[in-house]
């Protein structure tokens, strides 16, 4: 009980920092904006506890990828998964491969050719570029 009170903490308050940088109080990068470090336009996909499903916000995320990318071709696209550090390590691992995977084709579906595509599980490794932690897909246009 006391091990659920501690998980249903953290992720509310992990939301809580999601929600404020939707409202520009965070520093959650804005969807299609130059990261900080290498210039590369920047989407973040979120995904729901242990699911490998894109949510219909996801969705729209996907899309709006294909159609910059289509609008000014980037040189490659990154996609790297992630995974929160709740269960073992190995099954984190490939709970963010999946979700690379997932988040590959589905750009692949709605558009997104003759690109080179490099597809990263990180698992557990925390996004530098993303305050809130784990659960989530972030996908990079290099343009340079």
């Amino acid at each position: 009980m006391i091990q659920w009170c501690r998980y249903a903490i953290v992720s509310l308050a992990l939301l809580l920092a999601a929600c404020a940088g939707e409202r520009g109080t965070s520093s959650v990068p804005v969807p299609g904006q130059p990261s900080a470090g290498d210039g590369a336009a920047l989407y973040l996909i979120f995904f729901a506890f242990d699911s490998v499903d894109i949510s219909p916000l996801g969705q729209s995320i996907v899309r709006k990828v294909v159609e910059d990318a289509q609008a000014n071709p980037p040189i490659r696209v990154t996609v790297n998964g992630y995974a929160d550090r709740v269960g073992p390590a190995g099954y984190n691992q490939a709970l963010s491969e999946d979700r690379a995977e997932v988040v590959v084709q589905a750009l692949v579906r709605n558009g997104l050719r003759n690109v080179n595509i490099r597809k990263l599980g990180m698992g557990e490794e925390q996004d530098a570029e993303v305050p809130v932690g784990g659960r989530h897909v972030s996908v990079k246009l290099h343009r340079q």
